[in-house]
């Protein structure tokens, strides 16, 4: 797994036809909203996660952008999500490297990021791109408790 700084996000973004900012007026349709981000029971986010990755499909890379967090301050488990930072090398702080790269080889570290960024109640993006071009298919994580699975317009997705 590699940690991108805001600048990084951008240029990966660029290099694989993802038009920034994304955006639900992008989008032809909401595909799917899954709930269970922070909420009572918890327990629920691992779940969660297994079902948003699902119906983003196939991947080469997927970015796990988080944008945003201390919404909710009271929920975040911040010693957690450093020490599973720390797990792949990464010193650097999440205000300055909010990306999250994964190959095909993390799948695990990305379902453990994204299932922390569900428990600590922030915001963030999954972008999973296929031969290095968007699957026109991506998540957003709101601090709001739920996970919006969104396709992209033809428009949309061609963009770059």
């Amino acid at each position: 797994m590699q940690f991108l700084e805001e600048s990084q996000i951008e240029e990966w973004c660029m290099e694989h036809q993802v038009a920034l900012p994304l955006s639900e007026a992008e989008c032809a349709v909401a595909s799917t909203r899954f709930f269970g981000q922070a909420v009572s029971p918890r327990g629920q986010e691992a779940d969660v996660v297994t079902a948003v990755l699902a119906e983003l499909g196939e991947w080469d890379e997927c970015l796990l952008w988080i944008d945003e967090w201390s919404i909710w301050p009271s929920s975040e488990n911040w010693p957690a999500y450093y020490a599973e930072r720390g797990v792949h090398g990464e010193r650097r702080s999440l205000r300055v490297a909010p990306g999250h790269l994964a190959g095909g080889e993390d799948r695990d570290a990305l379902t453990t990021f994204l299932r922390i960024v569900l428990e600590n109640a922030w915001g963030a993006y999954v972008i999973p791109v296929m031969s290095a071009h968007t699957t026109g298919r991506w998540a957003h994580a709101s601090h709001d408790e739920f996970v919006d699975v969104l396709v992209a317009s033809q428009h949309g997705a061609n963009r770059g």
